[in-house]
């Protein structure tokens, strides 16, 4: 009950810059790479790779302070969204290449 009644205490004053996660941003950058890149399999598949891992290893401190650090959550969130993503659309990039690209040549 300590945790809880710490956020409870934490008021958001408004114009109040929030903190950042270090690996908050570079995960959200790393999963729009992600998605963008996806077409060239490999690049794709490792940026989408690293924007899980940079979510994943920022998570615990969000959860430890979910109020302090609200907009890192959400930045989190789209890292791990926009990285899968990416690795989907890198799959189904190499299923392309390999059974549909062989019949049009």
């Amino acid at each position: 009950m300590e945790t809880l009644d710490e956020n409870v205490k934490q008021e958001i004053i408004p114009g109040q810059k929030m903190p950042l996660t270090p690996s908050a941003l570079k995960g959200m950058i790393f999963g729009f790479i992600a998605i963008g890149t996806s077409g060239f399999v490999v690049v794709g598949i490792i940026f989408g790779i690293l924007a899980l891992s940079a979510s994943k290893r920022d998570m615990p401190t969000v959860e430890s302070n979910p109020v302090g650090y609200k907009s890192s959550g959400s930045m989190l969130k789209a890292a791990r969204i926009c990285g899968s993503i990416g690795i989907v659309l890198s799959g189904v990039y190499i299923l392309y290449y390999i059974f549909v690209l062989p019949e049009i040549m």
